[in-house]
């Protein structure tokens, strides 16, 4: 339960100003399903695919297509560590593609925040 209500915490807290570059989070709520207590996440629609799926799908990429991936995998990173996280689970699986070919990064699951300096590291990470 601690590690679902962390990422919650951190989907809130990266969501606060939504970024084209991760899914955002709209709510979360506990339910019943199938007689069994869960929480469910309510975050963005992605009309796409993962990019292990869109990879196997049209391999082998023409450059045209996979710069422009490769350029937007580099810039969410920069914004998620620039907000203070790690995401520690950076996998094609991990990455939604929607149809106009924007990158979208989900499951931050074993993300963590870690704000360090040179004199100080304050890490939760675990």
């Amino acid at each position: 339960l601690d590690t679902i209500n962390e990422e919650i915490t951190i989907l809130h807290d990266l969501s606060i100003s939504c970024s084209k570059y991760m899914s955002c989070y709209y709510e979360s709520f506990e339910g019943k399903l199938n007689g069994i207590s869960t929480i469910f996440i309510v975050s963005e629609y992605i009309d796409g695919t993962s990019l292990d799926k869109f990879i196997e799908e049209y391999s082998p990429l023409d450059p045209n297509v996979l710069w422009p991936i490769y350029s937007q995998l580099v810039l969410g990173l920069w914004e998620i560590h620039n907000r203070g996280y790690a995401h520690r689970d950076i996998k094609p699986e991990n990455i939604m593609i929607t149809t106009d070919f924007h990158i979208k990064y989900i499951d931050f699951g074993l993300s963590c925040f870690k704000k360090c300096d040179t004199s100080m590291c304050n890490d939760t990470c675990k």
